[in-house]
């Protein structure tokens, strides 16, 4: 990877900057902004910069204390330096607390203390970018380990979360909610709490069979149990609470206004949750997606209409036969994949992974023939392999930074 050396001055006396570009121009790639408002203007235009120096005092416009604080939060990577011709002790406690300064300088500063300066905020930020990429590794590796675990001890809880994952961003993707990469990543690890169901209580809810009374407790207290175990993960605490909600009726956002927002977004897993429940008793999709909007204190209204036309686009796509041989990661089941003896290997609805391809080709002539696959879904796939991709199907590395 390229070292970034890239640095924005920014100070109003232009003798001064013209004079480190030229001292410096030939170790750095510099540019230069007379205000704070200019910089800003540079760091949202351009690649971003690996330190931003500022002064202090800026008379016509924010402070560079201000204007520090402001890099710190739409670019929170780059090390900030100050610049100030006061005394120190007048200004240190001000652009510590709002723009969190790596470094001070007191102007007149020469070349080369700032060169030095300068040095040592570029190792500052290999070592920031360093450890974001660790985190994001670390942040990665866990979630595929959660899914990958889902997907061995509970095969009929991974399809359903697949299946959910699918209609969440067809919601999101209608509705334009923000941040929905969360909403994404929620779905997708919806069900990691029924690890500790029994096979029974999934079999039924594959199947669209009722829950005994004591059936529906246990069943009720899965999404507090994946939510602890996703809240573990550093970053992901917005996620956890977002699975912790997912059956909470959507009539708790008036009753509980401190928590309406979260209640709103984690009715898209509820009303998908819902809508695959349906499909799996039998009900046909037209007939679910009305259900729903027939239960505005359960569901939100705007989200169960936002199914219907969901569900209009996807009864308008294709489907296609296809052989064992020709199945590949990204296409979407259309029916259930099973051996000749009955056994399902994958659930309709769910995107296939490489895993699951692989699967289903060594057992080969054991699977029941044909296999229909939704054409369009196949060619709108997003990743190769939607379980294990995360950073690009919700914009995982881009969205946490």
């Amino acid at each position: 990877m390229m070292t970034n050396k890239r640095i924005l001055i920014v100070d109003d006396e232009d003798v001064i900057v013209q004079l480190y570009q030229l001292q410096l121009g030939d170790r750095y790639e510099i540019e230069i902004a007379h205000s704070g408002e200019i910089g800003l203007e540079l760091i949202a235009a351009q690649d971003q910069f690996a330190v931003v120096v500022s002064d202090m005092n800026m008379p016509g416009g924010m402070s560079g204390a201000e204007f520090l604080n402001q890099v710190r939060q739409v670019s929170p990577e780059s090390v900030r330096v100050m610049l100030t011709g006061v005394d120190l002790r007048e200004v240190a406690s001000v652009a510590v607390n709002q723009g969190q300064v790596f470094r001070f300088l007191t102007k007149p500063c020469p070349a080369e203390q700032l060169a030095k300066t300068i040095d040592e905020s570029l190792e500052q930020y290999r070592i920031k970018r360093a450890e974001k990429d660790l985190l994001d590794k670390t942040l990665s590796g866990s979630v595929r380990l959660l899914v990958d675990m889902l997907s061995i001890s509970s095969p009929l809880a991974f399809g359903r979360a697949a299946r959910v994952r699918r209609t969440v961003e067809g919601l999101c993707g209608l509705s334009g909610v923000s941040s929905s990469w969360e909403i994404v990543l929620a779905a997708m690890l919806c069900e990691v709490g029924c690890i500790s169901l029994n096979e029974e209580i999934l079999q039924k809810l594959h199947y669209g069979e009722p829950l005994t009374a004591h059936e529906q407790l246990e069943f009720a207290r899965h999404p507090e149990l994946g939510s602890k175990l996703v809240s573990r993960i550093p970053r992901l605490e917005n996620i956890g609470r977002l699975i912790a909600a997912q059956l909470r009726p959507f009539s708790d956002a008036m009753d509980y206004p401190d928590e309406a927002e979260l209640i709103q977004r984690a009715n898209y897993l509820h009303v998908s949750l819902e809508y695959d429940r349906l499909l799996q008793a039998g009900i046909s999709p037209l007939r679910a997606a009305a259900t729903i909007r027939l239960a505005p204190r359960k569901f939100s209204p705007t989200i169960a209409g936002v199914l219907s036309k969901h569900v209009e686009q996807q009864l308008a796509m294709e489907v296609e036969e296809v052989s064992v041989s020709a199945l590949r990661p990204g296409m979407v089941t259309d029916c259930n994949i099973e051996t000749r003896d009955g056994t399902v290997v994958v659930t309709k609805g769910q995107q296939l992974t490489e895993l699951q391809v692989s699967q289903i080709r060594r057992l080969g002539s054991q699977i029941r023939q044909p296999i229909f696959v939704n054409v369009q879904a196949a060619k709108d796939a997003m990743v190769p392999d939607a379980r294990l991709d995360i950073t690009e199907s919700v914009e995982l590395s881009s969205a946490l930074a």
